[in-house]
């Protein structure tokens, strides 16, 4: 273990390093050591939360701490919390200078994921999108948006549907 908590604290501004703060909590979930698995997920969300608000580290790397915080706070399940972190995630994407159909749509997954998936709150969602929507008129990304907002409406419909075909039988 001392290898990769020297990885990290050596070498964290590499990709490897960056992310050793889950591997090892991961590390310690795999040997059923749940306090320290706690204290690695405490701790990095402290080291990703410092990190998201360094602008001097830019928007990339920002980008990336949002989005590993958000993975903290899925294992944690904290659903509110990695909302919260996948929404500054994608509101700094949309001023990212170069954005990527890959980046977006790791950020949307993850979103539709807690909603969908974990939350079970479709119009959480869609309300989401659409806010996202209000707060960017004429972004360039608000067409993809829309079609993530239409997509949740689509799936609530069909879950809907089924549900209830399902109580009728």
């Amino acid at each position: 273990m001392d290898i990769y908590q020297r990885l990290w604290r050596d070498y964290n501004s590499t990709e490897v390093g960056f992310m050793m703060p889950l591997y090892i909590a991961r590390v310690y979930h795999n040997l059923n050591k749940p306090d320290k698995v706690r204290d690695y997920l405490d701790q990095a969300l402290v080291f990703y939360r410092e990190i998201s608000q360094d602008e001097g580290r830019g928007q990339a790397v920002q980008l990336n701490a949002y989005q590993a915080m958000a993975a903290v706070y899925t294992v944690r399940e904290e659903w509110d919390s990695a909302i919260d972190s996948l929404k500054s995630c994608l509101y700094l994407f949309a001023r990212f200078d170069r954005k990527t159909p890959r980046r977006l749509s790791v950020i949307t997954k993850m979103l539709n994921s807690v909603f969908v998936l974990q939350l079970k709150d479709f119009d959480r969602g869609i309300a989401f999108y659409e806010q996202f929507i209000t707060d960017h008129p004429d972004h360039g990304l608000n067409p993809f948006i829309q079609r993530m907002a239409e997509s949740l409406r689509r799936l609530k419909e069909k879950t809907q549907s089924a549900a209830s075909a399902n109580k009728q039988s």
